[in-house]
């Protein structure tokens, strides 16, 4: 199907705007004893979207400089989702290096989004997305710093 770039911003706009991210999970196995360690949340667009998959949805939010709001939203729905459902373990939330390297990054916001639910940063891991290149080391290093100091969990996807 051919879509007009156009269509695909205003796509990504109502989506945002309407919160309209679908949060799964995969499970993260403890391969010594074979149980459930936690699990991933990863974000889907709606069904009917051609930005339904991942790698198209963030292509699309990084090419409009939307990549950060994109993923507060994605956050914000996987934790809530994980709450309601009464997963046990950790949750695993993607996070790009260029998310945490943008100025307008909302600093405070993944505590905000826990405190709602009563979840503690323990319980979450930041996992560092591997789909981008990892520039300016000093600053990613800093906010993964910070993040650790918050009592998060950090890895490398």
């Amino acid at each position: 199907m051919f879509v007009i770039q156009s269509e695909v911003g205003d796509e990504l706009s109502q989506i945002i705007a309407q919160e309209n991210i679908t949060p799964v999970f995969q499970s993260i196995m403890d391969c010594t004893s074979e149980k459930i360690h936690g699990f991933e949340g990863l974000s889907r667009g709606p069904e009917t979207s051609p930005l339904y998959f991942p790698d198209k949805l963030f292509k699309q939010a990084e090419a409009e400089n939307r990549l950060t709001e994109l993923e507060v939203l994605c956050r914000k729905k996987s934790v809530s989702a994980h709450h309601e459902q009464k997963l046990d373990g950790l949750l695993f939330l993607n996070v790009s290096p260029l998310a945490l390297l943008d100025p307008h990054y909302p600093k405070g916001v993944t505590l905000k989004i826990l405190e709602a639910y009563n979840i503690q940063p323990s319980q979450i891991v930041i996992e560092l997305s591997e789909k981008y290149p990892m520039v300016e080391m000093d600053h990613l290093l800093s906010s993964l710093n910070d993040y650790r100091q918050q009592g998060f969990k950090i890895a490398i996807d």
